[in-house]
């Protein structure tokens, strides 16, 4: 077997499980441990894994940190379409009458393009283009109170957090900056951040919408959500980066 296709293996295995030991490479390449160990310590010199006493561990991200955050008025016209039918398929998922929070997300904004008077639901949003966009509608809809980020439009602080609260809901959808399979949800503000975990943590149903340029990218803030939860994006363009982040994460794939 080639070394390149030596180092293939080994990184496929670390990509599923992050860690393995020598034993274990030596029953897949049938290579011996000391070609192995060079093996190792040559993608060790290349920054993708690192040495660890008789084995090897992923490191943990080859993704630089993404700081900056584009305008949400520029947000709104990456993806368009894309997005555009991932909040279609949202939307397909409510029933009338449910309580629902959309977070102050792109796609969270189009699913309103969806969402009929006739539906009677009840709405929560952080998101002042939402409300805005539901009340034009005459949609039923709740503003939280707070403070404004002006980049995102998102009401965001301690007076949010004590409203929201109050709310049990039957759908909670949430945008995200950033899905990686190793740094897992990311976004650029920890304010926001806490506003997720929390309205998660309120819900029974938890979905994530998340466009193709999303994934494999990492942002300064974690989000941590305790609740299980769906991951909606649009068609995987790499199927092998499907399979990868299907271990991972429960992903609902939509097309049309």
């Amino acid at each position: 077997m080639l070394l390149e296709e030596r180092k293939a293996i080994i990184l496929d295995y670390l990509k599923q499980h992050h860690m393995v030991d020598l034993q274990t490479l030596v029953a897949m390449t049938n290579a011996s441990e000391s070609t192995l160990r060079r093996d190792l310590d040559s993608m060790e010199d290349e920054g993708i894994l690192v040495r660890i006493h008789g084995g090897a561990k992923l490191k943990k991200s080859t993704n630089p940190v993404i700081g900056d955050e584009p305008r949400f008025s520029d947000k709104v016209l990456d993806n368009a379409n894309e997005k555009r039918l991932i909040a279609k398929y949202a939307v397909s998922l409510i029933q009338n009458g449910e309580t629902i929070y959309l977070d102050a997300g792109t796609t969270s904004l189009l699913m309103l393009d969806f969402i009929s008077p006739e539906m009677q639901l009840n709405i929560v949003t952080n998101g002042v283009d939402q409300a805005m966009v539901a009340a034009g509608k005459g949609l039923n809809i709740q503003l939280l109170g707070g403070t404004l980020r002006a980049n995102t439009q998102a009401i965001v602080g301690q007076s949010a957090h004590k409203q929201l609260s109050k709310y049990h809901f039957h759908h909670v959808f949430l945008g995200m900056n950033g899905i990686d399979l190793h740094d897992g949800l990311t976004t650029t503000d920890e304010a926001e951040a806490f506003l997720k975990e929390q309205a998660s943590s309120q819900s029974i149903n938890v979905h994530v919408l998340i466009d193709q340029s999303k994934f494999e990218k990492t942002y300064p803030i974690t989000v941590n959500l305790d609740a299980n939860f769906q991951i909606i994006t649009n068609i995987f363009k790499v199927r092998s980066a499907k399979e990868e982040f299907t271990q991972v994460f429960e992903i609902e794939e939509v097309n049309n």
